[in-house]
């Protein structure tokens, strides 16, 4: 019997052990990567479309990151388009874009069609995707943005930025394993989006974030093409990023992570 508690209690003390050790590599895995090149798009004082018939288009944004980056446009008195999906647009969905004074055009990003129809219905200086969907049917991540590169080459709207996500394309192994794991359905795709608009002959600007937060707006954060870069960011501060890259020439042709530097853990 003696024998018998010995090797339960020498069991229980291995998995106690293998269970620190494993939340330790999680802690680990989830500290900020800063890279030594890094550098801050610089954001237009002054309204680019106010006084013409153009419009910033952006798909994804009533809400997140999308909704962030009107905000940044409409403070600065830009004109801004919303596509909205259908089921979406609604007064209670939809009202506060209103309040922004932001156009809206409905339609789906999956259905090519809508893309073709929404950008065919006003002058648009550069296209803003933030779409990306875990449970969608279909899922957006390639197929939206495919249809939303096709038809900026149709309609002849030569800029656009896509947000994808650290851990996409050649990126794969700076983001954490249990992002890797948890966005293992997605990765795949918005790989497959990134370089279906590199090779498209578009202005492109591919910006992967970390790991987002919300409410916790800093003032902070950087863009990189260092590939081994990793960290964490507001959307608040992703979206004044992704419109500064709208604005700056450094970041036309360039695949781009994005984070804070004052934010060293998750859970700063």
């Amino acid at each position: 019997m003696a024998r018998f508690f010995k090797f339960i209690f020498k069991a229980i003390a291995a998995l106690v052990i293998l269970l620190v050790l494993v939340i330790a590599g999680f802690v680990i895995s989830l500290k900020a990567n800063p890279p030594e090149e890094l550098f801050v798009p610089e954001l237009a004082q002054n309204a680019v479309t106010a006084s013409s018939n153009l419009s910033y288009m952006v798909i994804g944004g009533r809400k997140g990151t999308g909704l962030e980056v009107i905000k940044v446009l409409r403070s600065r008195g830009e004109r801004v388009t919303a596509m909205i999906r259908p089921a979406s647009n609604t007064p209670e969905k939809t009202g506060h874009l209103t309040e922004l004074g932001v156009d809206i055009v409905e339609g789906d990003a999956t259905v090519e069609e809508d893309v073709a129809n929404a950008l065919a219905a006003g002058n648009y200086l550069a296209i803003v995707s933030t779409i990306g969907c875990f449970n969608c049917v279909p899922p957006s991540d390639f197929l939206g943005n495919k249809i939303i590169t096709d038809a900026a080459v149709a309609a002849g709207v030569n800029r656009v930025v896509q947000v994808s996500s650290i851990g996409a394309g050649n990126s794969l192994n700076t983001a954490p394993w249990i992002s890797r794991t948890a966005l293992a359905k997605v990765l795949p795709l918005k790989t497959q989006a990134e370089d279906y608009l590199a090779k498209s002959g578009l202005d492109y600007t591919i910006i992967r974030p970390g790991g987002l937060k919300n409410g916790t707006e800093s003032g902070g954060g950087y863009l990189s093409a260092d590939v081994e870069a990793f960290g964490f960011i507001d959307r608040a501060d992703l979206g004044r990023l992704i419109v500064g890259c709208l604005d700056d020439d450094r970041c036309v042709d360039q695949t781009l992570h994005a984070a804070d530097e004052t934010r060293t853990w998750i859970f700063d």
